[in-house]
């Protein structure tokens, strides 16, 4: 409890002297790392390793590098070995479930490896925070002592499942917060074509992590970047993206939609990184997988990549041979106003308001009336709500 209590001390101390809060913090990093060492139980690590992401994500949104070095090698050390130690666990479990054991047993020692991968998912969530917070500088040492005898291991085709996701969301983080750096350039090389290969992949949660880490490769090469190879990768992962968009079942609710989500907005990413021709001849087909409302993360930001396809969009591709797709942007429009939970921002809702409006003044009556009766009654209430008409 005391350690949950943590992150919010510090929020509280957010609205006093900058000091405080930095004494505060270097003092909770002290009591987790103590509490760590000091603990096996896979589920109360989790509650430490989330009570530090917390409490750095917090001291981060006001000052970076509060984090010194010898704190920062201090948790990865840490850090370090409670990886090992879970590993350790891992391989008694699996001894275990190879044993005859009766079925109550049984799902006792699964929810333990349940419990080993929530802890790796927290354990990714720090990594992760201590590079937003210490950018370049932390590089060094998380590739000597976190990456290379571990995670890069988590990347192996041989490794469970749960331990490759959690190797690919590592190093899908890294690349992300810190996409400029020589480091993840270089990481780029060799994970792209290993998420590519695993983005069709029968696991939907190792399916998810690939789809989604292909665009955030894609997005820190950016446009300067692409080479004829990274070219003829990129548009291999728009074929097999397209197959895990279009596969039967991939929109059921749930980790398998949030995959799709995934792939649907690396179309996207890829798309856009490649401009020309491509965007031309994929978004069309790509407006037609829209709204997205499985993953509401990604889906804001698919639905805000949309509008800036729309804006850019001179010749009107998006719309589609006949403005075959307008009925289609106009609904996507319509339940992104309305859906619950959210899958558009407040700034989103805003560019397609103006997006919508500016293409609706330009319809004539007839037209905009066979628009509206290509939408749904409550289509129609919610882009009325939406246009201000």
């Amino acid at each position: 409890e005391a350690s949950r209590a943590v992150p919010s001390l510090m929020k509280s101390a957010l609205t006093g002297s900058l000091e405080v809060v930095v004494n505060l913090f270097r003092i909770s990093i002290q009591g987790s790392l103590m509490a760590i060492k000091n603990e096996d139980d896979a589920d109360y690590l989790s509650i430490f390793f989330s009570s530090l992401c917390e409490s750095i994500d917090t001291v981060s949104k006001v000052k970076k590098g509060v984090l010194d070095v010898k704190d920062r090698h201090a948790i990865e050390t840490v850090t370090a070995g409670v990886i090992s130690d879970s590993l350790k666990r891992r391989l008694e479990y699996t001894a275990r479930l190879k044993m005859d054991i009766d079925d109550a047993e049984i799902e006792e020692v699964k929810a333990l490896v349940h419990s080993e991968d929530e802890l790796m998912g927290h354990i990714v969530g720090v990594v992760k925070s201590i590079a937003n917070m210490s950018g370049n500088d932390f590089l060094p040492s998380f590739q000597k002592n976190l990456f290379v005898p571990y995670f890069e291991q988590f990347l192996s085709q041989k490794a469970p499942i749960s331990l490759q996701i959690a190797g690919i969301c590592c190093l899908s983080d890294i690349i992300e917060t810190l996409p400029e750096s020589q480091t993840s350039q270089t990481y780029i090389q060799g994970f792209l074509p290993l998420c590519i290969k695993r983005c069709k992949s029968e696991n939907p949660g190792l399916r998810q992590s690939a789809c989604y880490s292909i665009g955030v490769c894609t997005q820190a090469l950016g446009p300067k970047r692409i080479t004829n190879q990274v070219k003829r990768m990129l548009l291999e992962a728009l074929d097999l993206l397209s197959e895990v968009i279009r596969a039967q079942g991939s929109r059921t609710p749930g980790i398998i939609g949030q995959a799709t989500d995934n792939a649907i907005s690396s179309v996207g990413k890829i798309t856009k990184t490649l401009g020309g021709e491509i965007v031309q001849r994929v978004i069309p087909t790509w407006v037609t997988w829209l709204p997205c409302v499985h993953d509401e993360l990604e889906a804001a930001f698919i639905h805000d990549m949309l509008c800036d396809f729309l804006e850019a969009d001179s010749k009107r591709s998006v719309f589609a041979r006949n403005n075959t797709n307008l009925p289609k942007i106009f609904s996507i429009f319509a339940q992104a106003a309305s859906h619950v939970p959210a899958i558009a921002n407040k700034e989103t809702l805003q560019r397609m308001q103006r997006i919508g409006r500016s293409i609706v003044s330009q319809l004539n009556e007839d037209s905009r009336n066979k628009l509206l009766m290509c939408l749904s009654p409550a289509d129609r209430t919610s882009l009325s709500k939406l246009l201000g008409s």
